[in-house]
């Protein structure tokens, strides 16, 4: 399911967390892949999407794009407690659909379009 979105999708938020496998499908797709967390998810931690973060620029690089075009593709969000305070959640793992209803990570996802197929 989660390899037909890649393919699909001009661009993806994950909140919370998106194994290796999963990821590898957005660096072969080049979807643009906003990954986010809370700095105390109290569920997975920040520790998953740090990794798949690493993982997937070390792909990117691998791929030859430079640090300018990775940028532009994935971004790793940590949020400390206060931004999940704001939107009412004292848990930040409940709390993770909180990145949804912020206008500057919307806006990002947004700002991308779906690179029509040749």
């Amino acid at each position: 399911m989660i390899d037909s979105l890649f393919q699909r999708g001009a661009a993806l938020l994950a909140a919370a967390a998106l194994t290796l496998g999963q990821g590898g499908c957005a660096a072969a797709a080049r979807t643009p892949l906003y990954l986010a967390i809370g700095d105390r998810d109290s569920y997975y931690g920040p520790a998953s999407l740090e990794e798949t973060y690493a993982a997937l620029h070390d792909l990117y690089a691998g791929q030859g794009l430079t640090e300018e075009e990775i940028d532009r593709l994935l971004v790793l969000d940590v949020r400390g407690q206060t931004f999940f305070s704001s939107h009412g959640f004292s848990d930040q793992h409940a709390g993770g659909q909180a990145f949804a209803h912020d206008p500057d990570v919307m806006g990002w996802l947004f700002a991308h379009q779906r690179q029509q197929s040749r």
